[in-house]
């Protein structure tokens, strides 16, 4: 069939299950094994657990929101078209990938905790307005 194994990529990875073999040979080629993993741009780390991927979304994102800086802070952009920019394109980088997570509640939390930050970013709430959650979901809901 013309397919061909490149031992250069191949690696081995063993995931939340013990210790990974120390080297495997396959038709007298070793297979490096490896402890992270990136695989269709996520990272895969071999604790099973998924909080270095969500860290390094919530980074990227974090920098896609301080480049979009401008937008926020148009007046003639609407809330709506304002929220429409976040969702395509800060909301999908963060979630990338994220139906292969293991999410435990600490991570949960972080990916909220930033969503809401970004929120504020956009209605131009400062930490010092002491506006709850609620009302902000409120108002992104609703467009003010």
């Amino acid at each position: 069939m013309g397919l061909h194994t490149n031992w250069h990529k191949m690696k081995i990875q063993n995931i939340a299950t013990g210790d990974a073999p120390r080297t495997v040979h396959i038709d007298n080629q070793a297979i490096e094994t490896v402890s992270r993993f990136t695989y269709l741009g996520s990272d895969i780390d071999s604790d099973g657990y998924s909080y270095p991927e969500i860290h390094r979304r919530l980074g990227i994102a974090g920098s896609i929101m301080a480049q979009l800086d401008n937008v926020w802070r148009q007046q003639r952009l609407s809330l709506s078209t304002k929220l429409k920019i976040y969702t395509s394109s800060v909301q999908s980088v963060v979630l990338y990938g994220s139906e292969t997570w293991t999410i435990r509640k600490v991570d949960s939390d972080r990916i909220q905790s930033f969503h809401m930050q970004a929120l504020r970013r956009i209605l131009g709430i400062r930490w010092y307005d002491k506006v709850s959650n609620t009302v902000v979901t409120r108002c992104t809901v609703s467009y003010c």
